[in-house]
């Protein structure tokens, strides 16, 4: 499926996820308007537009019966599962696939930014202080919706604390980190959240000396002895725009970042002091879902987008 010129859309939700998301969405698209299960929105205006009743969006389906779409604001699978069911049952509407509008803005925004390519400015104060304000919402995540019991990522938070092996129950890496590390290798998990998904077992039965840094280790301390008092992994504190001043040069084998540089102050930065504690010949490996502060309406730390191009290109 392609986008084409002639298409219209209604965006399911009208709150914070779909606030963020706007500024990409409007840019591009021909959005009628947004619809909300909440009927005390209906005939209210957000982001300009107007929140349409259900009759509404029923007689808009029926009136571009080919060329309307539904784009699903909220970011969390679950919520998507359900509002897709919604959609297609009650307004027999057809829904925007998330990875082809996705893959649609980021070509539309590497088009536009091709002869900037190489550079990079950074409101270092600005984002400092604005990536502060934000952390009080990083930390009620971890607890409402990954320590909390029967939480929505709860089972994957217990099973990362029991896991001791360092392939991660959700394997992502390559064998190359597996014949890279030998007993007693440094391996870092820098933004590892409140628990680190790997252990410190090799799969011969040697050990590496497995280090977990977070911005928010304190806190996630204190979330783990609540929720978790059996929980035997630590997290050190660590800023990653001063990698370089909390560890030595030269200091790691391997370097693991997941999904942790849209939420940082200066993504570049980060990843330069991490190169400075890497060993001579080391493995600095990132690992992210493309354009994560897109997805997330640039809520809470998600600020940043990774990115590549056609060309392979590393794009922030």
């Amino acid at each position: 499926m392609r986008i084409q010129g002639n298409e219209k859309y209604i965006v399911f939700g009208a709150g914070k996820s779909a606030f963020g998301m706007d500024k990409y969405f409007s840019q591009y698209y021909d959005i009628l308007g947004y619809y909300d299960s909440n009927e005390s929105l209906w005939g209210k205006t957000f982001c300009d537009k107007e929140i349409f009743s259900k009759s509404q969006v029923i007689e808009l389906c029926r009136k571009y019966p080919e060329h309307l779409f539904f784009i699903v604001s909220p970011v969390h699978e679950n919520v998507v599962t359900e509002i897709t069911e919604i959609i297609k049952t009650e307004f027999e509407g057809k829904i925007i696939d998330r990875d082809v509008l996705q893959n649609d803005l980021m070509n539309r925004k590497h088009k536009e930014n091709a002869q900037h390519i190489g550079e990079y400015h950074v409101d270092f104060a600005r984002q400092s202080a604005q990536w502060t304000q934000e952390l009080v919402s990083e930390v009620r995540y971890w607890v409402n919706r990954v320590a909390k019991e029967h939480s929505t990522y709860h089972e994957e938070y217990l099973a990362n604390i029991r896991n001791l092996d360092v392939k991660p129950a959700k394997g992502y890496h390559g064998e190359k980190i597996f014949n890279y590390l030998k007993e007693g290798s440094v391996l870092m998990d820098i933004g590892c959240g409140a628990v680190s998904r790997y252990g410190s077992r090799l799969p011969d039965g040697s050990g590496v000396n497995l280090i977990a840094v977070d911005s928010l280790a304190h806190a996630y301390r204190r979330i783990n002895d609540s929720y978790a008092p059996e929980n035997n992994k630590t997290v050190m504190f660590g800023m990653f725009e001063f990698m370089a001043v909390f560890f030595q040069k030269n200091f790691a084998d391997v370097i693991l970042i997941e999904n942790a540089l849209d939420h940082c102050v200066d993504p570049l930065k980060s990843v330069i002091e991490c190169m400075q504690i890497l060993k001579p010949g080391g493995i600095l490996r990132l690992y992210h879902h493309r354009a994560e502060a897109l997805w997330e309406g640039c809520l809470g730390l998600h600020k940043w987008n990774m990115d590549y191009n056609d060309n392979k290109d590393f794009i922030i």
